[in-house]
This record gives C-alpha cells, sequence and structure tokens, in this order.
C-alpha cells in the first residue's frame, strides 16, 4: 500500500531556503531533506525565487516564522 505522491527537496537548515531536489549524494550538514506532497512540489515548480518550506511541508514565497 502506498500514500500519497511525495516528491524529496533540499533545504538550507538556517532558514529553510528550498535549495534544490533531493540529490543522489549526501547533503551535507548545513542542508537536509524534506519529502513534500506533490502538489507542494508542483507549487515550487511553479514558483520564482526564493522559495522555503515550513515545518509542515508547504512551500511558501517567504521566510516561515518561528
Amino acid at each position: 500500500m502506498s500514500g500519497p505522491p511525495q516528491r524529496p527537496i533540499v533545504y538550507r537548515r538556517s532558514d529553510r531556503l528550498v535549495v534544490g531536489i533531493h540529490p543522489k549524494g549526501g547533503v551535507g550538514n548545513q542542508h537536509s531533506v524534506e519529502v513534500i506532497a506533490i502538489e507542494e512540489f508542483e507549487k515550487l515548480l511553479s514558483m520564482g525565487d526564493p522559495a522555503y518550506v515550513t515545518t509542515d511541508g508547504r512551500i511558501v514565497g517567504a521566510p516561515p516564522g518561528p
């Protein structure tokens, strides 16, 4: 059984700025991987730079608040 479609993205830990899609290698200690719903991934693709990911996996155009 599988859940809804999702895609991994890479974000910078300090401000949650999306820096790309999941790389084939590691992401280093300043970045993390977040798995987001395909709808949010499509939103990311249609959004101009910059894009950020919230702690609940939503894509937004400004840094998420604390």
